[in-house]
């Protein structure tokens, strides 16, 4: 090879090393792909924080290790779905053995816990981790907690009258049925805003179609309610009670008292249907 062709393949190669383009980031993270363990996701990159989403986002091959959205869990020694807010791990997901809840008082048994039975009076155990026994009346409404459904509320016990108050107040495991503050809907099936008086029903809130006023004469007829004005169409539209009286597409009808057909001017008539003659 010649001392020509040699520097101009030295130039060449030195051209092709100048065009070589750099490390792209894809993802916009910050990150060349060179260092980055995944170039396409922009919550992947090394010194990313690491969080709950299965991911290994600082690119240490570890997922979800030390992430910053961990959540704490409560261990469930007796398996009753309540945990024990003495002993506690975090972690991304629920592990066995634990619960995400820390109600238990005592999680080596799981006939304790909140909600449990204490039907037994004479039993001196708190079974439903509320602070009192079977026999107590911590809430002072003159029944004893096992006989009760919530003995820290004295709204609530067997025998109290419902209300309507989003609570259970009568501890029938029902919540606002039947209560005694209830209201009076009226149904209003044809949607004209007026309420059927032959349809009600009792509720705390007012159901979906029903209202509180009760004035329709046919809630089977939109086009009848009071208020409404009165057309020639067969109805009573304003429901007072008369079909197209006075009506407001009523025409005018002239008295034709020698039957030529042709109506007096000082004798008209106002109405829907022209009377005889």
């Amino acid at each position: 090879m010649t001392l020509r062709s040699t520097l101009l393949l030295a130039l060449a190669l030195a051209a092709c090393r100048k065009e070589e383009p750099a490390f792209l980031d894809l993802d916009a993270d910050g990150v060349t792909a060179d260092l980055d363990c995944d170039d396409t996701d922009a919550t992947v990159f090394p010194g990313a924080e690491e969080r709950c989403d299965g991911l290994d986002n600082d690119c240490d091959a570890e997922i979800d290790e030390e992430a910053v959205d961990t959540l704490t869990y409560f261990r469930d020694a007796d398996l009753d779905g309540f945990g024990d807010p003495a002993d506690t791990t975090t972690a991304c997901q629920l592990p066995d053995g634990f619960a995400d809840n820390d109600g238990d008082c005592d999680d080596t048994s799981e006939d304790f816990h909140p909600g449990a039975p204490e039907a037994d009076c004479a039993d001196p155990n708190d079974y439903n981790c509320d602070g009192s026994v079977g026999f107590a009346d911590a809430d002072a409404d003159g029944v004893p907690a096992c006989r009760e459904c919530d003995d820290a509320d004295p709204d609530r016990f067997p025998g109290n009258p419902e209300s309507c108050d989003e609570v259970d107040n009568d501890c029938n495991y029902l919540v606002d049925d039947a209560p005694y503050d209830a209201a009076t809907f009226y149904a209003d099936l044809d949607g004209d805003g007026h309420g059927d008086p032959q349809n009600s029903a009792l509720a705390c809130q007012a159901p979906e179609g029903w209202l509180s006023e009760a004035d329709d004469c046919d809630d089977l007829e939109a086009r009848a309610f009071p208020g409404n004005a009165e057309t020639c169409d067969g109805l009573d539209n304003d429901c007072d009670g008369s079909v197209d009286l006075d009506a407001q597409d009523a025409p005018t009808w002239y008295a034709d008292a020698d039957g030529d057909q042709y109506g007096d001017t000082d004798a008209a008539l106002v109405a829907c249907e022209a009377a005889e003659g």
